[in-house]
């Protein structure tokens, strides 16, 4: 399955804590060198991740945590919510958010 960005120009920088950097770091390594366009996170044959691949732990997690009603794209706003709660500007929360600055697309 080959994805494409969900927005015309939308690759990004994005910052992470260096707990998430330390497990990307590992995964890297532990999977082998890839090229920039392969996807970071894959099955053990190699092949793309579906939604159907993510659905079973991501119901697991929330039954674990005790939050059932949770969906995934909360992490999301949870992420923005911690950036700004730790200071972070409106011109960082809307770049690490993917939106457009006014006037430009």
């Amino acid at each position: 399955m080959l994805t494409t960005p969900p927005k015309v120009a939308s690759r990004r920088t994005i910052d992470l804590p260096d707990p998430a950097v330390n497990v990307l770091r590992e995964h890297l390594e532990a999977t082998g060198p890839a090229l920039p366009s392969d996807p970071l996170f894959t099955r053990p044959d190699a092949s793309g991740l579906r939604p159907q691949h993510i659905e079973l732990p991501w119901v697991r997690a929330r039954a674990q945590v005790g939050v059932q009603w949770a969906h995934f794209h909360d992490l999301r706003h949870a992420g923005l919510t911690l950036a700004a709660q730790a200071g972070a500007s409106t011109r960082e929360l809307m770049a690490a958010a993917g939106t457009p600055r006014s006037g430009r697309r």
